[in-house]
């Protein structure tokens, strides 16, 4: 199966496969422009930026005499690995690459099986309560006490799947709509009124 797409972000190609799959120091892209001078290097640098949806464009005016500098997401840097070499180092936003990569996973697995057209937003929701279903069915009868682990770790992927394919086809971040609704769930539930007790929001 080929790697996940990186959409607006650097682009995976043989070069950077091992960028991508291991992340190195963590989650960063990283190229180096080797030309002879800095303005080859920050004329290529921004070529590659262009040619790949950054909205960007540095200059050595944005140096400030240093040998690096900040823009939006990227960082570069001079003589780090040679004189006049550049690196360009690409912080990758944790709160979307995770998401994105594994629904662009599924969304392969299912597209080279030909199922999309079984993925309504109606099938993958009863589906995803198929298998929630079939979760609870592992704790039924006091079976919480003594768990399958194994078994309940496929069933919690199953719904994890099924979920976020569901907010794929609907065109929902679930990332964010999980950030907005902690803030509303912090709003609704101050420590001051909630802690201790189980009752809802509108009973406290």
């Amino acid at each position: 199966m080929k790697l996940p797409i990186l959409n607006k972000f650097f682009p995976v190609n043989n070069a950077m496969a091992e960028l991508y799959g291991g992340w190195l120091e963590g989650p960063y892209f990283k190229i180096n422009f080797r030309e002879k001078t800095r303005k080859e290097n920050l004329i290529n640098a921004n070529l590659f930026l262009q040619e790949n949806g950054f909205d960007i464009k540095v200059t050595a005016g944005d140096f400030n005499n240093e040998n690096s500098c900040e823009v939006d997401s990227l960082s570069f840097h001079f003589n780090v690995l040679g004189p006049d070499c550049l690196l360009l180092i690409y912080e990758q936003p944790l709160i979307s690459q995770p998401m994105d990569s594994l629904i662009e996973l599924f969304r392969l697995f299912r597209d080279e099986r030909d199922w999309k057209q079984f993925h309504t937003p109606k099938n993958l929701a009863m589906a995803l309560s198929s298998e929630a279903g079939e979760l609870l069915d592992l704790m039924l009868w006091d079976r919480d006490k003594n768990p399958d682990t194994e078994k309940l770790s496929n069933e919690m992927a199953d719904v994890f799947v099924y979920l976020l394919l569901l907010s794929k086809e609907l065109n929902i971040d679930l990332l964010k709509s999980v950030v907005e609704k902690f803030k509303k769930n912090n709003e609704k539930y101050p420590v001051s009124k909630s802690k201790g007790t189980a009752k809802k929001y509108n009973e406290l």
